[in-house]
């Protein structure tokens, strides 16, 4: 269930971050104000936490779940793919949200993401997304 996928993401973030912040509850608080499913199998949850988790830089991570997750997406759809926001300030905030819109609006990478790759080749494609957008 979603708990348990934030309390997964919760636990492997606050490891890379080197801190005990309530991540789950964050995460779990702003799926309250509404659902971060944004259809297609993805949910992008992204809890405003500038200053409270005093990072030195934002951070992208990306949850793939064995299972689908019930996330009550407006299309009905189970989440494969969750992509969590942590940022330094507002303006940055805003800005890696659309910039994440944008490359999830890419049909190969989309495609790519519904064929449950591993983590490093996930990260591959978004990086090469991430260049072709650029030029």
């Amino acid at each position: 269930n979603r708990g348990v996928l934030f309390q997964a993401l919760e636990t492997r973030l606050n490891a890379h971050l080197h801190t005990n912040a309530p991540l789950a509850t964050l995460l779990e608080e702003r799926e309250q104000l509404a659902s971060t499913a944004i259809g297609q199998g993805l949910a992008v949850p992204h809890p405003q936490t500038p200053g409270m988790l005093e990072l030195s830089d934002s951070v992208v991570a990306i949850g793939l779940p064995k299972i689908p997750v019930e996330f009550e997406a407006a299309d009905g759809e189970p989440i494969i793919a969750v992509f969590v926001l942590l940022s330094v300030d507002a303006t940055h905030h805003l800005q890696l949200l659309a910039q994440l819109t944008r490359l999830l609006r890419n049909p190969e990478l989309m495609g790519f993401l519904h064929t449950q790759p591993l983590p490093d080749a996930l990260l591959e494609a978004f990086r090469k997304s991430l260049d072709s957008a650029a030029h």
